[in-house]
C-alpha cells in the first residue's frame, strides 16, 4: 500500500472521473426499475420496519439507500455516487495488490489496475445505483483475505473473509447461505489440516465461522417465522418459472407444441391459478390480480400491502408475492418435467449472453458514455442489438443459439472462457497442492468458488441480466488473465 505506482494509478482513475463528470456531464441516477428497492418514501420515513418486513431480497442494499435518503434533500444522489465511486477505487487498489501478490512489478501492476479502473463497465455501473460494484469489491477483498489466511493462518484474515461473505449474503440472495457455508468450511478446513500437522488448532476461527453463519441465517429464520419461507428472497418460484415455462414470444415460434400443450393444461386446471395469471401478462406481475391494496386490509403496513410504490411501479415486496411465488415454485417442478427443451434453451441463451455480451451493454446503459462504449464495441467486435434481432428471427432453438453466437463478441467470449478456465484450474490445483503439503499458498481457492457460482446458478434459476451478473466476477477474471499473460512473458 505504500508503493508509489499504486497511488499514481488511483490518482489517474480519480482524474478521469473528474474529467468525465465536469467536462462530459457523466452523472448519477437512482435506477428506477431496480425491483429490489423498497419504496424510497417508506425507507426514509419508516426505515427499520421496512427493512425488517422485507422478503424480496436481503436488507443491506436497501439499508444503504435508506441511509442516503436520511441526508438533507439533494444530497442522496451525490452521496450514493461517491460511495459507488469509492468502491471502484478500492477495487482498483485490490486488483493492484493481487497482481503484486502474483509477482508483477509495481509499474506493470499499476498500469493494469489503472486500465481496469477506466473500463466502460466500471465507469457505468458506478453511475447507477446497483449492487454490482459492491459485489465486485467484496469478492476481490474476500480473495485477498482468503489468500493471506491460507498463507499465514492469522485469525484477522479469516475474520475479514467472513465479514466480506456476510455482507454479500445480506446484499443479494444469490449468495445463498449454503454457498457461504461451503466456502468458509473449505477455506477453514484447508488451513486446519495444515495446522493439524503442526499441532495447532483453529478453534477461534471456527467460532468466527459459526458466528458468521448465524448472522446470515437470521434473515432466513426471520422470513421463515414471518412468511413461512426458509430463504433470503421470496422470488425464487417466480424466477424459476420464468425459466421453465415456454411463455415468451420467441418460445411460441420455437416450441409451438409445448406452448399449445401448456395452455391446454392450464385451461383444464392442471396448474395453479398463479401460473395462469402470470402467463396472461408479465409473469412478475401476475400476483396483482388477487392482491389487495392497503385500504382493504385490516393491518396497514405499506411495505407489505401497497400494490404500487410511490413511483407507480408494482411493489414486489407485497405480501401476495409470497404465496404467488410459492405456487409458481410447485408449478415449475412440473414444467421442468413436461417441457425440458424450452428450459434448456433458456439456460443456453443465458449462458451465451454471459459468455459473449459485454457487461456494459445492458438495458439503457448506452446513454452513459455513448462514444466511449462505442469505441470499446469496435475494439471487441460487438454490434449492439444484433443478438436479440437474430433471436427473434430464428424459428427453432438451434437457430436462435447460432444467431446468438454470431451476434456475440468473439474477443469477449474468448477472454471470459479463458479467464474462467484459469481461475477454476488454479483453484482446484492450488487446493490440492496445498492439501498435500506441496504448496504454501492457495490464492485461487476462493475465486474458483465465486466463478463456479456465477457460471451456474443464475442461468439455472433466473437466466436474465446475464451480462450484468458477470460484471461482479470480471475483476477476478481480469486478474487471472493479467497474471497468466505476465507469467508467459516471464518464461519467454
Amino acid at each position: 500500500m505504500t508503493e508509489r505506482p499504486l497511488w499514481l494509478a488511483i490518482a489517474f482513475c480519480i482524474v478521469v472521473r473528474a474529467v468525465l463528470q465536469l467536462g462530459y456531464g457523466l452523472g448519477f441516477e437512482l435506477d428506477p426499475w431496480l425491483w429490489q428497492l423498497v419504496d424510497p418514501r417508506l425507507l426514509r420515513d419508516d426505515t427499520l420496519r421496512s427493512l425488517y418486513l422485507m422478503h424480496a431480497q436481503p436488507p443491506l442494499f436497501n439499508a444503504l439507500l435508506a441511509l442516503a435518503l436520511k441526508l438533507p434533500e439533494g444530497f442522496a444522489g451525490p452521496f450514493l455516487h461517491l460511495v459507488l465511486q469509492a468502491m471502484s477505487i478500492v477495487s482498483v487498489a485490490l486488483v493492484y495488490l493481487l497482481l503484486r501478490r502474483a509477482r508483477l512489478d509495481p509499474v506493470g501492476a499499476a498500469i493494469a489496475a489503472g486500465l481496469f479502473g477506466v473500463l466502460p463497465q466500471v465507469l457505468i455501473y458506478e453511475s447507477v445505483f446497483n449492487y454490482a460494484p459492491l459485489e465486485a469489491m467484496f469478492l476481490l477483498a474476500g480473495t485477498l483475505f482468503a489468500a493471506r489466511y491460507l498463507e499465514d493462518g492469522r485469525l484477522g484474515r479469516f475474520a475479514g473473509l467472513c465479514v466480506c461473505l456476510v455482507i454479500l449474503a445480506l446484499t443479494r440472495s444469490l449468495f445463498h447461505i449454503g454457498w457461504i457455508a461451503v466456502v468458509l468450511l473449505v477455506v477453514w478446513g484447508l488451513r486446519a489440516w495444515r495446522h493439524r500437522r503442526q499441532g495447532r488448532g483453529q478453534g477461534w476461527a471456527l467460532a468466527v465461522l459459526v458466528a458468521s453463519l448465524a448472522v446470515v441465517s437470521s434473515v432466513y429464520f426471520k422470513n421463515l417465522r414471518l412468511y413461512g419461507i426458509f430463504a433470503a428472497s421470496s422470488w425464487e418460484g417466480i424466477a424459476l418459472t420464468q425459466m421453465a415455462a415456454p411463455w415468451m414470444d420467441s418460445d411460441r415460434a420455437k416450441f409451438p407444441q409445448a406452448y399449445a400443450d401448456l395452455r391446454a393444461r392450464i385451461d383444464r386446471g392442471e396448474f395453479s391459478p398463479a401460473l395462469k395469471a402470470g402467463l396472461s401478462q408479465f409473469i412478475w406481475y401476475g400476483w396483482m390480480e388477487t392482491a389487495k391494496d392497503c385500504g382493504q386490509m385490516e393491518e396497514t403496513r405499506p411495505v407489505l400491502c401497497a400494490k404500487r410504490r410511490s413511483n407507480g411501479e408494482p411493489n414486489l415486496n407485497h405480501l401476495a408475492v409470497v404465496d404467488y411465488s410459492r405456487d409458481l415454485s410447485r408449478d415449475a417442478r412440473r414444467l421442468l418435467l413436461l417441457y425440458p427443451q424450452p428450459y434448456l434453451n433458456h439456460v443456453a441463451a443465458s449462458a451465451m449472453t454471459f459468455l459473449g455480451t459485454p457487461s456494459w451493454d445492458y438495458r439503457q446503459f448506452d446513454r452513459f458514455l455513448p462514444r466511449y462504449t462505442a469505441l470499446w464495441n469496435e475494439l471487441v467486435l460487438y454490434r449492439p442489438g444484433r443478438v436479440l434481432a437474430g433471436t427473434q428471427q430464428a424459428g427453432n432453438w438451434w437457430g436462435s443459439l447460432t444467431n446468438r453466437l454470431a451476434g456475440s463478441s468473439v474477443p469477449v467470449m474468448v477472454l471470459v472462457i479463458a479467464g474462467m478456465a484459469l481461475v477454476l484450474w488454479r483453484g482446484a490445483s492450488g487446493a490440492w497442492g496445498y492439501w498435500r503439503g506441496r504448496e504454501e499458498r492457495a490464492d485461487w481457492v476462493f475465486p474458483a468458488f465465486a466463478v463456479l457460482l456465477y457460471a451456474t446458478v443464475p442461468h439455472l434459476t433466473n437466466g436474465v441480466e446475464a451480462q450484468r451478473i458477470r460484471y461482479s466476477i470480471e475483476p477476478l477474471l481480469y486478474v487471472a488473465l493479467i497474471t497468466a499473460g505476465s507469467g508467459l512473458l516471464r518464461r519467454r
